[in-house]
């Protein structure tokens, strides 16, 4: 049985004056344009409704590649026009079931949606953490620490500090010449490097064991700050590019954003402590695949929900694959 398969809602009028052509949609399939009501267009094509269905994706490759067909279609859509994208797999049996859940009484409801994300595209802010780095710099403070609770006697003459060698037998050259601060950074490396193998093996040993709570903590910690200084930026006025906010199940932050604005992008840049390994990224920029949610809802034939409703599918369409197709 061949469907209507719909990738997205778009104003008529804009897809119509774009003059770029689609890219092919699943399995090479051609895109069209397909007028519903006064001011709206579907982006489709025509597809088997077995190749989108059931058995056909059970395959993970083809899974992925019909998935990053639909999303290449609403990509070319995106850059031409707002647009609502829709779920993977939603398809109607006819013209005229599309046309009654999309046109007539409920079109006001999709082009108020549609004047709402006139203008935006969905930004997601990941974040990375470095483990070596993590590592190295919990390390570091525990050499420090360990260092600190020394006896003096039992450092090695050649690394204590300047201060507190006797004053017979510190030379004579090094008095004048360096601060406290300067002496205390240099006795610290000089210890450090003269700990027992012994002694910084087990450092190291608890370093590695603490490391996926520490993970844990660094991440909580890196997003209260982010919370706390987004908040922050918006009470100044500074993300008014800003129109939307949700949080995925993997905990990244994704906002709906004025196109070309750098506001988030700045303010990640601002988070951002590369000497620790903790990093705010923000990938390209989506179709508003996650503030699509509030389209109107759609029934089919035997009055329940159609395919066209948006689902998490579409929502977490960033994790790309076989997951995202077939889950």
């Amino acid at each position: 049985m061949t469907v209507i398969y719909v990738y997205g809602i778009a104003p008529f009028a804009n897809l119509l004056a774009s003059g770029v052509s689609a890219p092919a949609g699943i399995h090479g399939s051609p895109v069209v344009i397909l007028p519903l009501g006064a001011t709206l267009a579907a982006v489709a094509g025509r597809l088997e409704q077995t190749s989108i269905a059931g058995e056909a994706l059970l395959d993970p490759v083809a899974a992925a590649e019909a998935a990053l067909a639909h999303h290449s279609v609403l990509e070319w859509a995106h850059s031409q026009s707002a647009i609502i994208p829709l779920a993977f797999g939603s398809a109607f049996g006819t013209m005229l079931e599309l046309q009654s859940q999309i046109g007539g009484k409920r079109e006001p409801e999709w082009v108020a949606l549609l004047s709402r994300l006139e203008g935006c595209e969905e930004v997601e802010v990941r974040l990375s953490i470095d483990e070596d780095r993590l590592r190295e710099s919990l390390l570091a403070k525990r050499i420090a620490a360990q260092l600190e609770s020394m006896p003096v006697e039992s450092m090695p003459a050649e690394s204590m500090p300047a201060e507190s060698m006797p004053a017979e037998s510190m030379p004579a050259e090094s008095m004048p010449a360096q601060s406290k601060t300067a002496q205390s950074k240099t006795a610290q490396s000089k210890t450090a490097e003269s700990m027992t193998a012994g002694r910084r093996y087990l450092l190291e040993r608890a370093v590695n064991r603490d490391l996926p709570e520490l993970l844990n903590t660094a991440t909580r910690e890196a997003w209260s700050r982010w919370e706390k200084a987004f908040a922050q930026a918006s009470s100044r006025g500074l993300l008014t590019e800003v129109r939307g906010a949700a949080i995925r199940p993997n905990e990244a932050r994704v906002y709906l954003q004025e196109r070309s604005s750098q506001a988030l992008a700045n303010l990640a840049e601002e988070l951002s402590e590369m000497e620790l390994g903790i990093h705010f990224e923000i990938p390209h920029p989506w179709p508003p695949y996650s503030f699509a949610a509030a389209m109107p809802a759609t029934q089919n034939q035997d009055g329940q929900g159609a395919a066209s409703a948006v689902t998490a599918k579409s929502q977490g369409f960033a994790s790309l694959g076989s997951d995202w197709a077939t889950g």
